[in-house]
């Protein structure tokens, strides 16, 4: 996947913004990106001491990053209801390889080497 051109600000969005997004996150700052970890749940986000999304999350983002279909509805319900807003956010689903599966101590590596395979180069687009 490329990242389109213009980006500056990605949003990453899981469930409880505790292991995917930050790593998400991680991985897009450490190409040169600003980048913002969140959740969707607000029962997890407060039980993990994380980030529960906004909408002003999604209107300072020009790309947001979603591990499976379910966050993308999430957030594609967050824009419907923000009249205000007018430019288009760019969605980007990351391979449901992210989407419910677990992998213990070593999530970060494991989502890095997704980031790594969906995003390679390392250059902004």
């Amino acid at each position: 996947m490329k990242i389109p051109e213009g980006v500056k600000n990605i949003l990453c969005v899981c469930t409880g913004g505790k292991d995917r997004s930050p790593v998400m996150a991680e991985y897009f700052r450490s190409l040169g990106y600003e980048a913002k970890a969140v959740g969707i749940s607000e029962y997890h986000t407060k039980q993990n001491g994380t980030s529960w999304i906004w909408p002003d999350d999604v209107r300072c983002a020009d790309l947001v990053i979603v591990v499976s279909t379910v966050h993308e509805a999430y957030v594609r319900g967050l824009m419907r209801y923000m009249e205000e807003y007018r430019r288009i956010v760019h969605m980007i689903r990351v391979v449901d390889k992210l989407a419910d599966e677990t992998r213990g101590d070593d999530v970060r590596e494991w989502v890095l080497g997704i980031m790594r395979e969906a995003f390679p180069g390392g250059a902004k687009g």
